[in-house]
C-alpha cells in the first residue's frame, strides 16, 4: 500500500517543482520550499525521492514530454510537414517560450556550465528530443517537395533553437515586447527557402495562435 501512494503522490511533486522552476529557475527553491508548497514536510518528499537532483531530473523529463504531447496534438489535424512544423512552433513559443517561460531552455541554459549529473543529463535528453521533434517535421516537408532536399534540417532547428533562447530572454529578462518576433523567425526560415503558410504573429501569454491548414 505504502509503495502505491508513493507512486501516486510522485505527479504532484513533480508538477510543484515545475512550477518552482518556472517562476525561478532550477536552484531558486529548497525541498522545504517544496514541501511547503506542498503542504507537507519535507521528510515527506524524501520519501518520493531520493535527492533533490533526482525530483529536478524528473521534473525537467515531465515538462518536456507534455510540451511534445501539447505540440503533437495541435499540430495532429494539419498535414506533415511546414503545417505541422509552423502550428508546433506556434505552441511552443506562443503557450510556453511567452508564457511564464519554456523550462527545458532554462534548464539546458542553467546546466551548460555544471557537471554532468541527473538534471544535466534531463536536461540534454529533453531538449534533444524537442529538437528531434522539429527535425522530423522537417524532414517530411522535405520529402512532400515543400522545402529543398538540399536544406540542412539540423542547422534550421539550430536557428529556430538558438532565437527561441533570445526570445525568451529579452521577453522575461529584459521585458520587450514581442511584436516585431514573427518577422525575425519568418527571415531565419526565408534564408533556408522556407515560407511558413498563414503565418500567424507571435502573441503573449495567454494566446493561442494556431494557423489555419
Amino acid at each position: 500500500m505504502a509503495r502505491r501512494e508513493n507512486r501516486s503522490a510522485r505527479p504532484a511533486v513533480v508538477a510543484a517543482v515545475i512550477r518552482l522552476a518556472r517562476r525561478g529557475g532550477l536552484h531558486s527553491f529548497s525541498i522545504s520550499d517544496l514541501g511547503q508548497a506542498l503542504g507537507v514536510s519535507k521528510s515527506c518528499v524524501y520519501r518520493h525521492f531520493e535527492s533533490r537532483n533526482d525530483i529536478v531530473a524528473e521534473a525537467v523529463l515531465a515538462y518536456g514530454d507534455s510540451l511534445a504531447r501539447h505540440a503533437t496534438r495541435a499540430a495532429a489535424g494539419a498535414p506533415s510537414g511546414i503545417r505541422r512544423l509552423q502550428r508546433m512552433l506556434d505552441v511552443w513559443l506562443g503557450d510556453y517560450v511567452l508564457n511564464d517561460g519554456c523550462l527545458i531552455l532554462r534548464a539546458g541554459t542553467e546546466c551548460a556550465s555544471r557537471a554532468q549529473d541527473a538534471v544535466s543529463r534531463s536536461a540534454a535528453r529533453a531538449v534533444t528530443a524537442w529538437r528531434g521533434l522539429l527535425a522530423s517535421q522537417l524532414e517530411d516537408a522535405v520529402r512532400a517537395g515543400e522545402i529543398g532536399a538540399e536544406v540542412d534540417t539540423q542547422r534550421v532547428v539550430f536557428e529556430i533553437f538558438s532565437f527561441a533562447l533570445g526570445l525568451q530572454h529579452d521577453h522575461l529578462f529584459l521585458g520587450d515586447p514581442v511584436e516585431f518576433r514573427q518577422a525575425v523567425l519568418s527571415s531565419i526560415l526565408a534564408r533556408h527557402g522556407i515560407r511558413m503558410p498563414g503565418a500567424t504573429p507571435l502573441l503573449p501569454a495567454g494566446s493561442h495562435p494556431i494557423a489555419s491548414q
